[in-house]
């Protein structure tokens, strides 16, 4: 019997592409689970997808401008 995946979906409310980036390919490196990532460069947006879907994990840029 193959192993269960787990999928765990996750928000990255940044405004800073590079960063975005880069905690996407950090998630798409796992190996235990299978990690969909969602992301917003603006804290209306990021507010936005909040209210519309659900998610098992928020990282948000502490200092946007918004």
């Amino acid at each position: 019997m193959p192993p269960v995946v787990t999928t765990i979906k996750v928000l990255v409310v940044d405004d800073d592409a590079e960063d975005v980036r880069l905690i996407a390919d950090l998630f798409e490196d796992g190996q235990r689970a299978k990690f969909i990532v969602d992301s917003a460069d603006t804290g209306a947006k990021g507010y936005q997808l909040l209210r519309s879907q659900r998610y098992d994990v928020g990282l948000l840029d502490y200092r946007l401008t918004d």
